[in-house]
């Protein structure tokens, strides 16, 4: 059996300790709304890890704590609340039901009750990331409780795999926040051992009509992988995820494996909502034969954020093949290639998974807690939109001073003079260039002289060469500043100027956000 509990406990500790020190330690007058925000992979064990909370939580001062999941879906709810069942100290509720007043106030009754005024209401929020825009029901939820418990003071835990909305807002909240890492424990695989392994086929460049059946690189590998096994389980994601897109995926793979479904040796079965078996039903069926054929399982809405593939862990090897395009870098994360992850050990050669390489670099940047989360893919998340970035040249360089030309300008010296005058200083021709106010760019190349990384490139320009030194001739403000180029020319990224981004979450409303509104590109 894999021990995974070792990490998991480093993890609560830290969050243990934080939260006492919130209630009676250093933070006790600094603030009275605080967020613990613990980022973990997908299916690393974040229930195990609300769990172990609740316990250490009770085992320390009898405290007892409230959990909610903030995804809506009943299933998941379910799932959550039959996970919590048998902690004492814990109280679970649906969100959802607190748009209904009546529910709401016999929930607040119930935290009245409990948590005595003046001490720390722990509220714990896992999938944190789903339904969180600034007119959700969890966000009206918080006010609402923030302004019916005045004298409490509210620790709010959020638990989830791509945080990517409050990890991008972090920096700027009104609130206190610290974020905490828990990092897998031995065992564990998941999209960055998968990537890393080679088992991740990029589809960034996938450009072909996918209506009658999937890309034929996807079909490719398909081929490949199904003639490695006699039972397993592939799994593909109808692309513009609707019904019909299924059922003809449906027939070509029916095609396909026309010879090994007359023998029973196959089975292609399309996942979405109807009149004969609930989606649940399914999949639950499609996991059992899997261990005797090979079944092809094409979805559409399903197996996304916290649902979970086959009940034991160390039947997960029976994931054969994954294809999932669709949706934004963190929703495709949570989706098919997420169930994938988790503490078993896959057979050799692992699962063949089809996805944007370019989203599991974005959420190893979500989950690197130590650095900000600045750079921001245009596909971020559904709640956080980056900025479009372009490569660039940029060159380094330094002012070396300003000097008073009042007396040039004054004498109706042209900018040519002026620069001609600063000869006996060393700066001419051969080794300078000049730019004036009289252009319409200068406003831009004094601007970015200015900056914390000026870039030569943009002060100077490149026409007819480089020169070591540039002068910047304002002769609006009587200034010319000179500046050196410092180092060799290179490529980076910069964000679009016009393009921005966007944090349409709940965290980004002003009750929360020092930064609320549009962020600049």
């Amino acid at each position: 059996m894999i021990i995974k509990y070792k990490n998991m406990k480093k993890a609560v500790d830290e969050v243990v300790d934080d939260i006492q020190d919130f209630a009676t330690g250093s933070q006790r007058l600094s603030c009275s709304f605080k967020i613990g925000n613990v980022v973990a992979e997908t299916q690393s064990g974040k229930t195990g890890f609300l769990q172990k909370l609740a316990q250490s939580l009770y085992d320390l001062n009898n405290w007892r704590v409230f959990y909610t999941i903030s995804h809506s879906g009943k299933k998941l709810n379910n799932q959550f609340n039959s996970d919590m069942a048998h902690i004492p100290s814990v109280t679970t509720f649906k969100l959802i039901h607190t748009k209904n007043e009546k529910h709401y106030k016999a929930l607040l009754e119930q935290i009245k009750k409990i948590v005595k005024p003046n001490q720390v209401l722990v509220l714990g929020v896992d999938e944190s990331e789903a339904g969180i825009l600034v007119d959700s029901v969890l966000n009206k939820f918080i006010i609402k409780l923030v302004t019916d418990l005045p004298n409490s003071r509210i620790y709010m835990i959020t638990t989830g795999a791509t945080p990517a909305s409050l990890r991008h807002l972090q920096d700027d909240l009104k609130i206190g926040i610290k974020s905490f890492r828990m990092k897998p424990g031995d065992g564990y695989v998941g999209l960055v051992e998968f990537s890393e392994k080679g088992w991740v086929k990029d589809t960034e460049h996938f450009d072909e009509d996918e209506t009658l059946q999937p890309h034929s690189e996807v079909v490719a590998g398909f081929r490949e992988q199904i003639k490695k096994s006699k039972h397993g389980f592939y799994s593909l994601r109808a692309t513009a995820r609707t019904k019909e897109q299924a059922d003809n995926w449906g027939k070509f793979f029916e095609t396909e494996l026309h010879s090994d479904i007359i023998e029973d040796k196959a089975e292609v079965v399309t996942v979405y909502e109807d009149n004969a078996l609930s989606i649940e039903e399914k999949l639950l069926h499609c996991e059992k034969e899997s261990f005797f054929k090979n079944v092809v399982v094409i979805v559409v809405g399903s197996l996304t954020m916290g649902d979970r593939l086959y009940a034991k862990p160390e039947h997960k090897s029976k994931i054969k093949f994954i294809y999932d395009d669709s949706g934004k870098d963190m929703s495709v994360v949570q989706a098919l290639p997420g169930r994938a992850c988790g503490y078993y050990e896959p057979d050799e050669g692992g699962p063949m998974i089809f996805m944007r390489v370019s989203a599991i670099k974005e959420y190893e940047k979500v989950m690197d807690i130590d650095n900000s989360y600045d750079d921001i893919s245009p596909t971020s998340s559904t709640a956080l939109k980056g900025a479009k970035h372009i490569e660039t040249n940029f060159t380094p360089c330094e002012i070396v001073k300003d000097y008073d030309i009042t007396q040039y300008v004054e004498q109706s010296k042209t900018s040519k003079q002026i620069f001609d005058s600063f000869e006996s200083l060393g700066y001419s021709t051969k080794n300078a260039r000049y730019n004036s106010s009289d252009s319409k760019d200068f406003i831009g190349q004094w601007g970015n002289s200015e900056g914390d990384e000026p870039n030569y490139d943009v002060i100077s320009g490149t026409w007819q060469g480089v020169k070591p030194f540039c002068l910047l001739i304002d002769r609006n403000n009587k200034i010319v500043r000179v500046v050196k180029k410092t180092g060799d020319r290179k490529k980076i990224r910069v964000k679009h100027n016009k393009s921005n981004e966007t944090n349409k979450s709940l965290w980004n409303s002003p009750q929360f956000s020092n930064n609320a509104g549009v962020i600049n590109g």
